[in-house]
């Protein structure tokens, strides 16, 4: 029988022969519409003699027919293989054994590709006659490996599964609801391999009402009598309302009730069009997906494909963005047109991509619209189960898959890559088991006609066929561990483990990064080996990361009851908390985000969801249909205006006013999508042209006004080899690892490399880099230090002079705020979409205080007080406060109110003719925004004679319980008086104006103190050894 369709002729061949072969499908063969064979299949049959040894019965069932029976009734005679020619090559399906019923129960698949190993499996079945269940899979073996791949038991009382291992692993144990009950065969719940339960219940109409989570947590539904899910109320209780119409299409979704707006409800209409539209002809269907006034209209064919979808804004003359579809007979997408603004009919809609297929609906060709012309990627399929794919720039990848039975193209197993002037750029190569899991992955290559260069990584996998080992040369060994859930337990990297196992026995505890889930298998902690900041993680009912606290940061999340992120908090120690806030219009979209310092930039984004407005940043904003900006007015006036090639990429950007343009570009592609040129239509110094080799690497760079002209030659393994710069050649040198260990230039070494076990850079020539076990940079010698979040984002950069710059991003990965205390600003940056437009530096206080020097003492009264620079400060404001020296010398108590006695940008104060006394003095750093904090007190004694000098013993005589010895000293200018102390005695030895002592003492030789004084007080103590002589 020949069946000619639009797109191919399928012949099928069946057996004639009486009471031999009659009716049975013998083969299927697929031609081409010119007649050329594509594809062959051929069954064969169990034959009679083979059917006596089988064991199943060789007829079944009984003929109703009385007086004529067909030999061929009931006749039990299975496939037992199935061989497909196809590209050349031979794939068999082998049914090697059969069961009672006749099913194939050992199964060989293999084919006649160099290299392709066999798959056989042998399956078991569970057949419960007492319960009319036949056909459940209770095991799967695998016969080279003698593996288990699945194995289920089923409960024998009711045929139901209890449970399922796969390689030997735990993975899920199930319960059921017991007959007598109304859910009874019903699902009860399930426990996974570290014997956490969730729980089903309150069945209704075969589904569950009620869902409870390992971690106390509940989620409960409501079921109307016809099946329909009319609620949902998740673990916060927050409820979720659904709709439908009489036909049991959804009609609406209402949101929950009570959160930080209304939300708007989405409704759905669904209507027959038995007219035409949009060049849709009769007999199709429409669907209006409305929410407020955004809404989507969705045309369908009679096979409910959809052919022309259009979005707009209700009210909104030209809002309409439009996109179409078209298919071929096998319903295989055959055009897919770019977006394009307004409302056209369908077939005025004729740029985009469109997609040939060949006879056996395999893609063979893909044309891309664009301002170069049609851009053609070729498939060609090739023995060997092979795909060539030449690209618009006539670069070729020829890939070759893992096969089995059949022809298949998702396990890539070498990959050849040959450019359009280069034919053997690189190759990679897979090698896989029989379960497709890679266990080496190595590329390779010539490089420039005098090394073949090639690299490996190995994959090795536990008994359970987890990934437990991975060997790369630039890293050493990772191995990991996992709990009975399949988490990730434990992770160790940069190792050296001898053997082709896991090793995991080889790793010691204090090298391992431990990992805890909670009960619902969500990340609880991050344990690195010592020196490493630990991660502990936090959740909300419904699973939303709320805290994540790490290192020195703690970040904080809150959201609406549809999850959408309100707030975020991150707290640095020594810092206080900074805040991001955001809020939603009706229609769930930002309408503000409010920054830590208290600056709200609202975005009143349009019922779309895009925003019209960036605070005062920018205005007017419009956008190309595919939903890139097209244009918007900075806050200073300044214009910003792109253009679009025919492949909707940016051809051109202008900023300018009405003026004079400031800056405008040209962008030029390839037809692989590269930048080509970019020409400077302002001034010319920026034009810029780029050359690409066949795998889309850069290879030359010429910017007549800047760089000039470089070029770049990379090996097959992607290192770059050389640099060509002014005329100058750079060399890139690499280790046997893969790592780059310098940078030649005419043999003479600029730049040299060195890193640790785990293949991070530690050293640059004389720079030495620090990573922790997390691989964050932690520490630049000379330079700086630096410290991360929970997700790894930077948050603390501290300088050697101690100065520290904090960045908050946000939970999307942006830069939002900075505080820069040293600079004495928060930075605020905003964006438009994913990209910063503006960063908005707000002046804060200067954050520290001057190191104030205050001389101990001045005789005359004439002094300089002198301060230390504080960055940000544009003056500082200097203040004394005198104070009345009270004896024993070294009391000193205020009785006076601080007074200002400078304020200027000046570091210094010269003091004039201050009378006897003590002063204090402190300063403070001030600019336009304020004033920081302020220093130490320095005091100063006014008038006080300086302490004695060249204090001595002249003379001396040691006896029985007593000493007696001379003391002398210079006269002190400006001193009436010089007090004299021996230790360990209450008063004062000596108290006159002498300049020499004869001391009597019973304690025995050791020191004296000596100080001068007059009316204004007394100088600093010296301190003079005693010795017998």
């Amino acid at each position: 029988m020949t069946v000619t369709e639009p797109g191919d002729i399928v012949k099928y061949t069946f057996g004639d022969s009486y009471a031999n072969n009659e009716g049975w499908l013998l083969q299927t063969e697929t031609d081409s519409l010119s007649g050329q064979v594509q594809k062959v299949v051929t069954n064969t049959y169990l034959t009679e003699d083979q059917v006596a040894n089988q064991a199943f019965p060789p007829n079944v069932g009984q003929s109703v027919l009385g007086n004529y029976k067909n030999p061929m009734v009931g006749r039990l005679r299975p496939v037992v293989s199935t061989v497909t020619v196809q590209d050349g090559d031979t794939y068999t399906h082998q049914n090697v054994a059969f069961d009672v019923f006749a099913r194939p129960n050992q199964v060989n698949k293999y084919n006649n590709v160099a290299g392709q190993v066999a798959l056989e499996d042998q399956t078991t079945y569970y057949d419960d006659l007492m319960h009319w269940v036949l056909g459940q899979i209770q095991q799967v073996v695998n016969m080279q490996t003698g593996e288990t791949e699945i194995q289920r038991v089923y409960d024998p009382a009711t045929a139901l599964m209890k449970s399922q291992s796969r390689f030997g692993e735990p993975l899920l144990s199930y319960t059921y609801f017991p007959a007598g009950q109304p859910a009874a065969g019903q699902l009860a719940s399930f426990t996974d391999g570290n014997n956490q339960t969730t729980t089903l219940g309150n069945y209704y109409r075969g589904i569950p009402q009620l869902i409870g989570y390992p971690d106390n947590t509940s989620q409960s539904a409501t079921v109307d009598d016809y099946g329909e899910i009319i609620s949902v109320t998740d673990q916060a209780s927050h409820t979720t309302q659904y709709s439908y119409t009489s036909s049991g299409w959804p009609y609406q979704i209402i949101y929950p009730t009570g959160d930080e707006v209304a939300w708007l409800p989405k409704t759905f209409a669904f209507a027959y069009i038995t007219a035409a539209e949009r060049g849709i002809s009769s007999g199709h269907w429409r669907r209006t997906v409305s929410t407020g006034n955004a809404t989507e209209v969705t045309y369908f064919d009679a096979m409910l494909r959809p052919l022309l979808s259009d979005s707009s804004i209700a009210g909104t003359t030209g809002s309409d963005i439009t996109s179409a579809n078209s298919y071929d007979w096998r319903g295989l997408t055959t055009f897919a047109s770019y977006p394009i603004g307004g409302a056209p009919d369908l077939s005025a809609i004729t740029s985009g991509t469109s997609t040939t297929y060949d006879t056996l609906g395999r893609v063979s060709q893909i044309q891309r619209d664009s301002e170069l012309g049609t851009l053609t990627t070729t498939m060609s399929y090739l023995s060997g189960a092979g795909k060539k794919v030449t690209d618009p720039n006539s670069n070729v990848s020829t890939t070759y898959y893992q096969v089995f039975d059949e022809p298949s193209y998702n396990a890539p197993i070498k990959v050849q890559v040959a450019g359009a002037f280069n034919p053997n750029l690189t190759t990679q190569v897979i090698n896989r088991d029989v379960y497709g899991n890679p266990l080496s992955i190595t590329q390779s290559g010539p490089y420039n006609g005098t090394e073949t260069d090639s690299v490996t990584k190995t994959l090795t996998y536990d008994n359970y066929h987890r990934l437990c080992r991975t060997t790369e040369p630039e890293s050493a060994n990772t191995v990991m561990g996992y709990d009975g859930a399949n988490n990730l337990q434990w992770s160790a990297a940069g190792l050296s483990i001898s053997g082709m196992g896991c090793g995991q026995d080889q790793v010691a505890d204090t090298a391992k990064t431990t990992f805890t889930y909670y009960p619902t298998n969500r990340l609880w902690t991050v344990v690195p080996p010592t020196g490493t900041q630990s991660t502990q993680y936090h959740y909300t009912a419904v699973g939303d990361m709320d805290s994540a606290i790490s290192g020195t940061s703690t970040w904080g999340g809150t959201y609406n009851f549809r999850g959408m992120l309100t707030g975020e908090s991150l707290q640095v120690v020594s810092q206080n908390a900074w805040t991001l806030g955001y809020a939603h219009d009706a229609y769930g979209s930002v309408s503000l985000i409010r920054y830590p310092n208290g600056e709200n930039v609202s975005y009143a984004p349009d019922a779309l969801g895009r925003a019209t407005q960036v605070g005062g940043y920018a205005s007017a904003i419009g956008y190309w249909p595919n939903g890139q900006v097209k244009q918007f007015v900075f806050g200073n006036g300044t214009a910003y205006v792109t253009e679009q090639n025919a492949r909707q990429l940016l051809s051109n950007f202008t900023y300018g006013t009405a003026g004079g343009t400031n800056l405008s570009e040209d962008l030029l592609y390839d037809p692989d999508g590269n930048i080509t040129h970019v020409n400077d239509l302002a001034n010319g110094p920026r034009t810029k042209t780029f050359g690409y080799d066949g795998l889309n690497r850069l290879i030359s760079a010429v910017a007549p006004g800047l760089w000039g002209t470089e070029s770049y030659q990379y090996d097959p393994l992607n290192n770059l080899r050389t640099r060509v710069s002014a005329g100058q050649t750079l060399v890139y040198n690499y280790d046997p690892t893969n790592r780059l260990q310098s940078i030649t230039q005419a043999g003479s070494t600029l730049d040299s490399f060195g890193y640790d076990n785990r293949g991070n850079e530690i050293g640059r020539n004389a720079n030495s880099l620090v990573f922790d076990q997390k691989d964050q940079l932690t520490l630049i010698q000379g330079y700086g230090s630096y410290q991360y979040d929970a997700s790894g984002r930077r948050t603390t950069k501290t300088l050697v002079d101690g100065s520290s710059i904090y960045s908050f991003y946000n939970h999307g990965g942006q830069l939002m705020f900075q505080h820069q205390p040293a600079a004495a600003v928060d930075v605020n940056f905003i964006y438009l979409g994913s990209k910063q437009i503006a960063h908005e530096s707000i002046p804060l206080p200067p954050a520290s205080a001057p190191f104030i020097t205050v001389p101990s003492a001045s005789p005359s009264g004439s002094y300089t007080i002198n301060w230390s620079v504080v960055p940000a400060t544009t003056y500082y404001v200097l203040q004394e406060n005198q104070y009345t020296i009270a004896l024993p010398h070294g009391i000193a108590l205020g009785n006076g109110q601080w007074t200002n006695v400078q304020n200027g940008s000046a570091t210094s104060w010269n003091a004039t003719g201050k009378g006897g006394g003590g002063y204090g003095y402190q300063v403070q750093a001030c600019n336009a925004v304020g004033c920081g904090p302020w220093s130490s007190i320095g005091m100063i004694a006014v008038g006080i004679p300086a302490a004695p000098t060249n204090a001595r013993i002249v003379s001396g005589v040691s006896s029985t319980g007593a000493t007696t010895y001379t003391a002398e000293w210079d006269a002190v200018p400006g001193a009436s008086k010089y007090e004299l102390q021996v230790p360990g005695m209450i008063q004062l030895t000596y108290n006159g104006p002498a300049t020499s002592y004869l001391v009597t003492t019973n304690i025995k030789p050791g020191t004296f103190n000596l100080n001068a004084c007059n009316s204004a007080g007394c100088s600093d103590w010296v301190t003079v050894a005693l010795s017998a002589n």
